[in-house]
């Protein structure tokens, strides 16, 4: 039986560094503000779509804005 191994980025952290609100990050994700104040106080609860919804998007933004 295969396991995978993952580490849960912190997208509070994330979020942060492009200057994003909180809703900002749910416009992003389509969810409401709650939802996501929940999955970023409990990131291991967000759907793995949502995760690489997130990502694709964090690694646009920080392409344009030059965070490093």
């Amino acid at each position: 039986m295969t396991t995978l191994n993952y580490s849960i980025p912190d997208i509070k952290h994330l979020r942060q560094e492009l200057k994003l609100t909180q809703q900002d990050m749910a416009i992003i994700a389509g969810v409401s503000r709650l939802t996501f104040i929940k999955w970023e106080k409990y990131p291991e609860k967000m759907p793995i779509g949502v995760y690489v919804k997130l990502a694709d998007k964090y690694n646009r933004l920080n392409n344009l804005v030059g965070v490093s």
